[in-house]
């Protein structure tokens, strides 16, 4: 998740929140990220970061969160997805080992897509 301001921030939190909502009415179980160890206990995050640095700290989350994803059915992005580092390379990850895709583009206006892709061997990626 990246975010700019701590507004964008608590914007993003919301998505999180209305998408999770919108694919549990869809029968759905998300793993919801706004609610896994480093944003529900930001203070043991920000001490990962004083002590191990911050670059290691996003590391280790990232491969927490990679860990979820490899035993999950799908990725649901949010519309954004794009700009944030994380989710790139979250979709790149779940292209590479064939986990569907979902796209929660208005959680709001109950806007749901899947698209399957299947990987392919000329599709390039940029090194993250």
């Amino acid at each position: 998740m990246t975010a700019a301001t701590a507004a964008d921030f608590r914007e993003n939190i919301s998505r999180f929140h209305d998408c999770a909502l919108l694919l549990e009415k869809s029968g759905l179980r998300p793993v919801n990220p706004a609610r896994s160890w480093p944003c529900r206990f930001s203070w043991l995050y920000r001490l990962m970061q004083r002590v191990l640095g911050p670059d290691l700290s996003y590391r280790l989350v990232l491969c927490y969160d990679l860990a979820l994803l490899s035993r999950s059915d799908a990725l649901c992005l949010i519309d954004g997805w794009q700009q944030s580092r994380g989710a790139r390379i979250e979709e790149n990850f779940a292209f590479r080992v064939g986990i569907p895709k979902l796209y929660c583009y208005d959680a709001k206006e109950k806007k749901l897509t899947q698209r399957n892709e299947q990987p392919k061997k000329n599709r390039k990626h940029k090194k993250q």
